[in-house]
């Protein structure tokens, strides 16, 4: 009888061991996200404005095109 109270208490233990294993893991992988989501939308705010600029360069450029053909 007490063999198996202290089967069952190592389990309980090994159980609450794994859950916080488990919130550990989880904690990390926020903080691993929140350090890694204000560098990707600094990325995303790049991309769009690389975009923009060439739109507005690909713009001047072919209105540039278009008034050289008139004259």
């Amino acid at each position: 009888m007490p063999e198996r109270f202290i089967c069952r208490k190592e389990i309980f233990r090994l159980m609450v061991m794994r859950h916080l294993r488990q919130m550990l893991i989880l904690d990390r992988l926020d903080r691993v996200v929140m350090e890694v989501s204000p560098l990707r939308l600094l990325m995303s705010r790049m991309w769009l404005v690389l975009i923009f600029l060439s739109l507005i360069v690909h713009h001047r450029d072919s209105r540039r095109s278009q008034y050289l053909r008139m004259n």
